[in-house]
């Protein structure tokens, strides 16, 4: 089986959501009228995540909460 798995990073950007508790407060900080920038910062907030070294348990805890919002995504583009 071949993964492609990105080369992980520690630097942290500001805007990044690193923590369960900062990821709550950004999500609800989003604004879901407009579907197109609401769409763009989910995807660039996972891309970034994808690739930035944080605890598992953090992880798992920020894709949870991130989980109900991309599946809101996906069914506006069905």
């Amino acid at each position: 089986m071949k993964l492609n798995i990105p080369e992980q990073v520690t630097s942290f950007e500001e805007d990044l959501p690193i923590t369960p508790r900062k990821a709550k407060k950004w999500l609800e900080g989003l604004k879901q009228a407009n579907m197109g920038d609401y769409t763009r910062l989910m995807y660039t907030c996972l891309t970034k995540l994808n690739r930035t070294t944080i605890p598992p348990d953090d992880r798992f805890e920020i894709m949870e909460l991130l989980r109900q919002p991309a599946r809101h995504i996906f069914n506006q583009l069905q």
